[in-house]
């Protein structure tokens, strides 16, 4: 076997082998709160962490997050209150109405 056959083989089977999720994708955010986000309280998760299971509970999911912040105060301390971050997450399109329904934006 050529040394050119076999690079094309092992490319092909490395093409084969990725996996592949079909479906546009779309970002979508959140506007932290205080303490009135969906999810639950936890202070020994992450933020990500902590969206990433209560959307995938909610049988979205997620292939990149990120927190943006967008503003540094001074912020109230009410539950209702902005933490001044945006939490972004890229869902599948076909999961854009679902995520909607929980309170993110597009």
């Amino acid at each position: 076997m050529s040394t050119k056959t076999l690079i094309i083989l092992l490319f092909l089977v490395f093409l084969i082998s990725c996996e592949k999720i079909p479906g546009d994708k779309a970002w979508v955010y959140f506007n932290e709160t205080q303490c009135a986000n969906p999810w639950p309280i936890d202070n020994s998760a992450s933020t990500e962490s902590k969206v990433q299971a209560y959307l995938e509970t909610n049988g979205i999911q997620i292939f990149d997050n990120r927190i943006d912040i967008f503003s540094k105060g001074p912020f109230c301390e009410a539950c209702h209150c902005s933490t001044g971050r945006k939490i972004y997450v890229l869902i599948l399109k076909s999961d854009l109405e679902d995520i909607l329904k929980l309170g993110f934006k597009k």
